[in-house]
This record gives C-alpha cells, structure tokens and sequence, in this order.
C-alpha cells in the first residue's frame, strides 16, 4: 500500500460538489477492495502484494470467437470462448476469488 498511484485520488475532472463526493467515493471503493483482494490472499497463503495481485489478475484473458453459421444455412453464429494459459499463481487467485462463476456459460 505504498504506491500512491496504486489506488489514488487524481486525476479528478470534476469541479461539482454532487461529482467530487462520487468521485471520493469511488476512490474509497476501490482501496477497499483492492484491501479486501489482498486480505483473501493472504488468508489462503499467498503473501502478495497489490500491485502483484493486479498484475497476476491481468494476466488472465478470456476471447470469445464467433464463427458464421455452415455456409448456406441461416442460423445463429456459435460461439467458442477461450482463456490464456494461467500461471499457477493467477490460477490460485482465480480459485481464491471463484473467478469460475464469471466465466462465459
């Protein structure tokens, strides 16, 4: 939690009181979670930092191909979903935080 710009209040482009209020808000938001992603690491055994567990959550990438329905047929276009090849830390994460009940069904 050192890094300033991990999780930072600037740049804000609000001159409101209604939009700097959210925008603290967000902000608040943000660190919170960003503390609750490294507690939940931490009590499963992994001593990670935030700018790490970022990193390690980045480096999981889900492309969705859609192929055309069998030439001359009109019909939907089918669908296949794919995923990077995770590290063993980004699969711990991943397992940690049941990143498995976002996957594209």
């Amino acid at each position: 939690m050192l890094n300033p710009h991990f999780v930072g209040w600037e740049p804000m482009y609000h001159w409101t009181d209604q939009k700097i209020r959210v925008h603290a808000l967000y902000c608040v938001m943000a660190l919170t979670l960003a503390g609750l992603l490294q507690r939940e690491a931490h009590r499963a055994g992994l001593e990670l930092s935030l700018e790490a567990i970022g990193r390690e959550l980045s480096s999981i990438c889900e492309v969705i191909n859609l192929y055309a329905p069998i030439s001359g047929k009109a019909g939907r276009f089918r669908a296949a979903t794919t995923y990077t090849e995770p590290t063993p830390t980004s699969s711990r994460l991943a397992e940690i935080f049941r990143l498995d009940d976002c996957k594209a069904r």
